[in-house]
């Protein structure tokens, strides 16, 4: 008797879900696409886009090719901030009317407002003259639509090895200071260009008594150009491609044995040139609230070959810039066996708020001749980096964007000591100041 009554209680269970099943696919049957026009306006008549948005997300599939209803879901979305969302019901719109200005525009802001740069101006390379005139993206009389400037300045930590004897060799940065300036064009197709010329000098203490008896000033002067293109290949997706050049030259100024042994006094000089370069590669795709793309770097750095390709996924929980989240994973593969592969991860939160923006950004992952910022950055010293993290803070009035970066960064630093090899960890702190003009 119990079992037939457990049986019995479990069936009225089912016929009961069954029902209110039912009773819900019947109800969104008879909620057709006329009755959703007519609530959906009533709701864009009194601005309610959180009921457009709740409309939407109940029976929003009665008709999913609706001009209307897709314009005021969009248009809710957009007004919320959540211009992610927005993008794709203004783009069934937009492909059921072509040449609406009035979609076009909410389509560019949606992506423009929910970092899809190129995609906006991709519809905006769509739109007429005159109302790309009026949005002032950019200037198409322009030869180049921004110029930038920067300035690096670094300080080390005191990592200098406490007792020296005639077997001591180590190599002690002491100060160095970088300027870079950039140059970006829009074209008028879907490709842009970006130009990067930057000089970075710093000064080295070299202590090796087996090859002079005193210390060796090392003067550093580092020259590089770097190149990127962006290639919009449709929309949400885009191709990106860089190269880098370094000139690498090293003066020595020291007294050399031989010159001791003959009574001299003269300082001898040695000049020395090495060149890196880097190559660049990356597919990049947007869909909805989420961002990823992979890529790969080929290089000659410190005259050694190695690839570095690499996983990126960024989350956009509110479908717009005011908060969202990058994880970046590396692996670094050197083709000389001796040394050792590297895994990197790099973390950035980012929050944007009208005219202000800010970075919080991290790496974690011991790692020489390390390629960074999509090609751009060689860090080509001897010493290993450990992990860094720092703040970017940027500014936006009117045509000017002036921005900040403070970072540290820990690295090691080996050397040779009575024979023995050692290391010390120190720390590199860094302060930058730039300004981007937007012509």
């Amino acid at each position: 008797m119990i079992k037939i009554k457990f049986h019995t209680q479990i069936l009225a269970l089912i016929l009961i879900f069954a029902f209110f099943g039912l009773g819900t696919l019947s109800a969104q049957e008879n909620f057709n696409s006329t009755k959703l026009d007519s609530i959906s306006y009533m709701q864009y008549m009194k601005k309610d886009w959180q009921g457009i948005i709740d409309l939407n997300t109940k029976y929003g599939n009665v008709d999913d090719n609706s001009y209307y209803f897709n314009y005021r879901v969009g248009v809710a979305y957009y007004s919320e901030k959540k211009y992610r969302k927005a993008i794709k019901y203004f783009t069934v719109v937009s492909e059921i009317s072509k040449e609406d200005p009035i979609i076009k525009e909410y389509l560019y802001y949606s992506y423009l407002f929910g970092a899809q740069i190129i995609d906006a101006k991709r519809v905006l390379n769509s739109m007429d003259r005159s109302l790309i005139e009026h949005v002032g993206f950019y200037n198409y009389e322009s030869i180049f639509n921004g110029v930038s400037a920067e300035y690096k300045y670094f300080v080390f930590d005191d990592y200098k090895a406490v007792d020296f004897d005639k077997f001591t060799k180590q190599k002690i940065r002491k100060n160095m200071s970088y300027l870079s300036t950039g140059l970006l064009n829009y074209t008028e197709g879907n490709t842009d260009y970006y130009y990067n010329f930057s000089y970075l000098t710093g000064q080295n203490s070299v202590y090796d008594k087996s090859f002079s008896p005193n210390v060796i000033e090392e003067v550093l002067n580092q020259y590089q150009f770097y190149f990127s293109l962006n290639k919009s290949l449709f929309y949400g997706g885009k191709l990106k491609a860089s190269f880098t050049y370094m000139n690498e030259v090293v003066d020595w100024k020291y007294m050399s044995y031989n010159v001791v042994k003959s009574g001299g006094d003269k300082s001898s000089k040695y000049t020395g040139t090495n060149k890196n370069m880097v190559g660049y590669l990356s597919f990049n795709h947007n869909y909805a609230n989420v961002e990823y793309s992979v890529a790969s770097s080929f290089s000659k750095i410190n005259k050694e070959y190695q690839v570095q390709p690499e996983f990126a996924f960024a989350y956009y929980p509110f479908s717009n810039k005011v908060f969202y989240s990058t994880t970046t994973l590396m692996y670094q593969y050197n083709f000389k066996k001796s040394v050792d592969q590297a895994y990197v991860i790099k973390q950035k939160l980012s929050s944007e708020l009208g005219s202000f923006n800010i970075d919080l950004f991290a790496q974690y992952g011991d790692v020489k001749n390390m390629v960074d910022d999509e090609g751009m950055s060689i860090y080509n010293a001897v010493d290993e980096i450990n992990y860094w993290y720092g703040l970017n803070a940027n500014y936006r009035l009117g045509k000017f964007d002036i921005y900040l970066q403070f970072k540290n960064t820990a690295q090691t630093n080996n050397y040779t000591q009575k024979r023995d090899n050692k290391s010390v960890n120190y720390n590199i702190k860094s302060a930058l100041i730039g300004v981007n003009f937007n012509i």
